[in-house]
């Protein structure tokens, strides 16, 4: 016969999850409470390798294997610890004794509502939409919003100082969501700035933004900041003004020359210069965002312009950098500056560099 077009009553189906119960448990799926916060935890491909995950990609794979077994259960938006619900008293009249709720993220465990709700400890009691089913939608959006929040996190902490899991995250809670999106729009906005891209993007982003109540100064912030990053890309293609290495610097000798790879002393990301400055250039907002006051000789120092390993365009100062193993680079820009790497050497660069500065030869 086949099961899930057999007809069942609330014990047949009982003990189906009791079965699948076991057989998670004895395959190792569980709940990832030693590393809960773990991007893995929210991709099903990897909870399939890790057998690892959190309470709503774990309930969204129970969901899956028990609607090809038959057993239909819903998803439950319910705060901090997603849920499924199980209709096993159908003939019962309150919907709140109808439904049993399912804790996959502990082993599977069956709930009532006030077992449920005991998991809150009072803080959303009474509040009737903490049983609401959770549409594809809402799933993905939830599913998002942690992931986000985790891409913030590991970007804070240069754990991924390219944004790749908070910028992807992003564009696709952007495509999913139709309102309230102001602050996943600002804050990809400051992604695409700091990897200088998709200015473009970013002017669409922010155009319909300035007249926000509270958030007009910010606009304009990121504005001006991305008109500057456009015009200095502009200012590439204009005509090259060769910097030649003088005898005496105003602030101090440029040490490291284009071509050479580096690596940073504080986030240790390694990356290769095809620019320098003799002082900081950039604007004095930018300074006081990135901290460059802070520095032991502030803006007064070389800066360099570099293409770091994550593929993210950096501006560093001199203070902050030190010579290392040369190494291959992967970064998108690379073809543009350099025409080969020489091993133990460095990255040589183009014959439009080589102009630009005549005395960097490696």
């Amino acid at each position: 016969t086949d099961l899930k077009a057999a007809v069942k009553d609330s014990l047949t189906s009982r003990n189906i999850l009791d079965a699948t119960n076991h057989y998670l448990a004895s395959e190792g799926f569980q709940g990832n409470s030693g590393n809960y916060y773990n991007q893995d935890n929210s991709f099903i491909n990897r909870i399939l390798d890790t057998k690892l995950g959190i309470p709503i990609s774990l309930s969204l794979l129970y969901l899956c294997i028990l609607s090809r077994l038959g057993v239909d259960c819903q998803p439950i938006n319910f705060p901090r610890h997603f849920l499924l619900r199980w209709m096993e008293h159908p003939h019962i009249p309150s919907e709140e004794q109808r439904y049993t709720y399912i804790d996959v993220f502990n082993g599977g465990r069956r709930l009532t509502s006030q077992e449920a709700l005991a998991l809150l400890n009072g803080e959303y009691f009474g509040n009737d939409n903490i049983f609401k089913v959770a549409s594809p939608v809402s799933s993905t959006k939830r599913m998002l919003r942690n992931l986000i929040s985790i891409g913030a996190s590991q970007s804070n902490n240069m754990r991924d100082s390219s944004y790749s899991l908070l910028r992807s995250s992003l564009e696709m809670m952007l495509r999913l969501a139709t309102d309230d999106v102001y602050d996943y729009a600002f804050m990809l906005c400051r992604v695409y700035l700091q990897l200088n891209i998709n200015h473009e993007e970013i002017m669409r982003l922010l155009a319909g933004s300035a007249r926000v109540p509270g958030l007009s100064d910010q606009v304009e912030y990121l504005l001006a900041t991305c008109e500057m990053q456009k015009e200095q890309k502009m200012t590439e293609n204009q005509e090259i003004i060769p910097k030649k290495r003088e005898e005496s610097y105003p602030y101090g000798e440029v040490r490291f020359k284009v071509g050479q790879v580096l690596q940073h002393k504080k986030y240790n990301y390694k990356c290769v210069i095809y620019g320098w400055d003799t002082s900081c250039t950039a604007s004095r907002s930018w300074i006081r965002q990135m901290s460059v006051d802070k520095l032991n000789q502030k803006d007064k120092q070389p800066f360099y312009n570099v293409l770091v390993e994550d593929g993210s365009n950096r501006y560093a100062a001199d203070e902050n950098l030190s010579m290392c193993d040369p190494i291959q680079i992967d970064h998108p820009e690379v073809g543009k500056y350099f025409q080969e790497f020489k091993e133990n050497v460095g990255f040589i660069c183009n014959s439009q560099l080589q102009k630009e500065y005549p005395d960097d030869q490696l």
